[in-house]
């Protein structure tokens, strides 16, 4: 198992968060049990983020023989480099598990939580998501509109079906 991760001897735990380009960082946990679209919901992560650069994903895996990998791209990345799962592998931790030695998604999200290392903000979501464009300034403005420096943010999911636009605007008004 991924080693929990702890600040620096002395540091305050408010006062520790890792910034890439002056933007804080976002870890993303997903927990995926040989799902299709944990591959769909990294991409959509990476590339709908305004600031990709600060977006760490940490994935558990827990996979059969041929099922579709979190960081398998459509094509391979000699042919096509450009590819988020390509272009991005080194923004992204995978912890494999063999799907018959899975014990449910609570170890999974203990996994994934081991793999956090200092990012400023951290959210776990599921291995079938999809996210919209901007997605990461949405989420730190609406913790910051709490102005409380402990808040957490929490919500249910919507059906994909007819909520996002292919631009990856979203086209429910839930605010």
């Amino acid at each position: 198992l991924p080693p929990f991760w702890a600040p620096p001897e002395g540091t305050d735990l408010d006062e520790t968060g890792t910034y890439v380009d002056g933007e804080p960082t976002i870890y993303l946990m997903v927990a995926s049990y040989r799902d299709f679209q944990c591959r769909e919901t990294i991409t959509s992560a990476l590339e709908r983020a305004h600031f990709p650069g600060r977006v760490i994903v940490g994935a558990v895996e827990q996979n059969a023989e041929g099922d579709i990998g979190c960081l398998e791209p459509h094509k391979p990345c000699e042919e096509d480099p450009t590819q988020v799962l390509c272009s991005r592998k080194d923004q992204i931790r995978l912890f494999k598990v063999d799907s018959k030695s899975a014990t449910g998604p609570v170890f999974a999200r203990h996994v994934g939580d081991r793999m956090y290392r200092g990012e400023s903000f951290a959210m776990q979501l599921d291995a079938h998501v999809q996210f919209i464009k901007d997605w990461d300034l949405l989420m730190i403005s609406q913790y910051h509109e709490t102005k409380n420096e402990y808040a957490v943010l929490s919500t249910y999911l919507t059906d994909v079906q007819k909520s996002i636009s292919k631009e990856g605007l979203s086209l429910r008004k839930t605010r």
